[in-house]
């Protein structure tokens, strides 16, 4: 009988990575500021948090961010939240949805709930850089990848076609076919209603993405399903 010595799995990955003999290292996840957050959401950081550990004592230069996503839009509310406010913000992303508690003075509702998060990490020792999407989308540098993606819309739908349609049922083959058809990788905030997004009333999310890309002038077209407006936005507007 051969003697197997029991290995946490968090030395596993250790072990993977350092066969790696890398001199920096890049941790992060993430998290949408939706509402108090759910204990469980810690797995994830304290893992990365532990490996932050683990490789800093070994000399290893290690950056851990967390994205804190307050971009992403608001597909619902938890139950907590007056149904008043969540009627009026649904669609809209975190950042610019306005703190729920009129006597708090938070700057959104993405910050009431993401910094609630983030002032638990000095009880568990966690150390990382929080990255907030809203404000991301904001510089230059993400801008330009917003540029890229548009000007490479056939190539990604080239990569979602080989790797998406494979596992999906012929119905949704049809709608994946018939969606790519005229699908551009960017959404827009409306200039009217805010909202990025519409829950149709069979539950499906409708995203306000973008109808036709101006090359020359560096703007997107687009129709809200929300309210109906038709705009058009820079590529650099944010």
């Amino acid at each position: 009988m051969v003697n197997k010595v029991l290995v946490h799995w968090l030395e596993e990955t250790v072990q993977e990575i350092s066969k790696r003999n890398l001199t920096e290292i890049t941790l992060s996840t993430g998290k949408t500021p939706s509402g108090h957050v759910h204990i469980g959401i810690l797995r994830e950081i304290i893992i990365c948090d532990a490996l932050r550990r683990i490789f800093e004592k070994k000399g290893v230069n290690v950056s851990f961010y967390l994205f804190m996503d307050d971009f992403d839009a608001a597909k619902r509310f938890p139950y907590y939240i007056d149904e008043n406010y969540q009627k009026s913000n649904l669609g809209k992303p975190f950042a610019l949805i306005p703190c729920p508690y009129e006597d708090c003075g938070c700057e959104s509702y993405a910050y009431h709930f993401g910094n609630e998060l983030i002032s638990t990490f000095k009880h568990f020792g966690i150390k990382n850089e929080v990255k907030w999407s809203y404000n991301l989308y904001q510089k230059r540098e993400m801008q330009d990848k917003i540029k890229i993606a548009l000007e490479n819309t056939n190539r990604i739908k080239e990569i979602l076609k080989k790797y998406i349609l494979p596992t999906l049922d012929n119905d949704r083959k049809e709608q994946f076919n018939d969606m790519q058809k005229t699908w551009i990788p960017v959404m827009a905030i409306c200039g009217k209603c805010n909202k990025i997004q519409e829950r149709a009333k069979d539950g499906s999310i409708q995203p306000n993405r973008a109808i036709e890309y101006l090359k020359k002038e560096q703007m997107v077209i687009y129709k809200c399903p929300a309210c109906g407006y038709q705009g058009r936005t820079s590529i650099y507007s944010g």
